[in-house]
């Protein structure tokens, strides 16, 4: 265990591919002054060292985003997502070794996986719940975001990054789902989106995962190739988080608000679920 002392509130983490990986990543840090920093662990000193320090994000005339601070990776390793303010996603770029027009004013000598500047684009919805970045290879990334309308329903969408590294072209290009909508209606109760690399791998020829929208009654999967599919959950929760699990198949840990955990799992376009335990709470005279 190791501290390190910052004169801020952390507000979120996400972990970074820094520039010439070598199997070690770098810890990306959002602090409540909206300060941002990359961090790494020295295996000499045996202490963690700052590598980059992003700044510039605050804008006093700006509202802040009414679910909270969110960071989200592409895993694409293009850009880290950002929703600091109303209406807003902010990008940090990440070069990427494209030879393209796209990017002449990225000096050459930039190594792969640094991080450049921030982006930010306007939203086509103002009330934005959650988001993520789909699994895909191709040279721009994919949203999904999950929102609200004035009535409380919640819809999700997905974006395409148009033009990401071009600032007088990048903008939000909206794309339909498997179903022709562009916006789908989801459980009241969705708050987590977990994107899946299911759906990459078919005839279709499609080079773009899925997502899962975990809603308070109902598990579902959609995608902008594949039909949907959903479980609906035996005794109704509010899930808080959840993790992915290193194994052969995709499988995601999610926990509830009531402590209890549980596995999820695809397959053959269905969902597995079961339920492993529940959080036991450490008594006071025990410690």
């Amino acid at each position: 265990m190791a501290e390190h002392a910052l004169h801020a509130k952390v507000v979120s983490l996400a972990v970074h591919k820094p520039p010439h990986h070598t199997g070690q990543d770098h810890l990306f840090v959002l602090t409540d002054s909206y300060v941002a920093f990359t961090c790494s662990w020295d295996n000499t000193t045996q202490q963690l060292r700052n590598e980059k320090i992003i700044d510039g994000l605050y804008d006093s005339s700006l509202r802040p985003a009414e679910q909270g601070e969110l960071v989200r990776c592409d895993p694409g390793h293009r850009a880290i997502g950002l929703s600091l303010y109303q209406g807003l996603l902010t990008f940090l770029l990440i070069h990427q070794p494209i030879s393209s027009k796209r990017k002449q004013s990225i000096s050459n000598q930039t190594p792969e996986g640094t991080i450049l500047e921030a982006a930010s684009l306007r939203m086509k919805v103002l009330n934005l719940v959650n988001f993520t970045f789909l699994d895909r290879q191709g040279v721009y990334p994919y949203v999904v975001v999950l929102w609200k309308d004035e009535e409380l329903r919640r819809f999700i969408s997905v974006w395409e990054i148009d033009k990401l590294y071009k600032a007088s072209d990048r903008d939000f290009v909206e794309k339909a789902w498997a179903n022709g909508e562009n916006a789908i209606l989801v459980d009241t109760g969705a708050n987590l989106l977990i994107p899946t690399k299911n759906g990459t791998l078919f005839e279709s020829g499609s080079d773009v995962g899925g997502v899962i929208v975990v809603g308070e009654q109902t598990i579902a999967y959609y995608s902008i190739m594949l039909d949907s599919f959903r479980y609906v959950i035996p005794q109704a929760t509010i899930f808080e988080c959840w993790t992915p699990v290193k194994s052969e198949n995709e499988e995601w840990i999610l926990g509830d608000a009531d402590g209890r955990i549980y596995s999820l799992s695809i397959q053959n376009d269905e969902f597995a679920f079961t339920k492993l335990g529940e959080v036991s709470y450490l008594r006071d005279d025990l410690i």
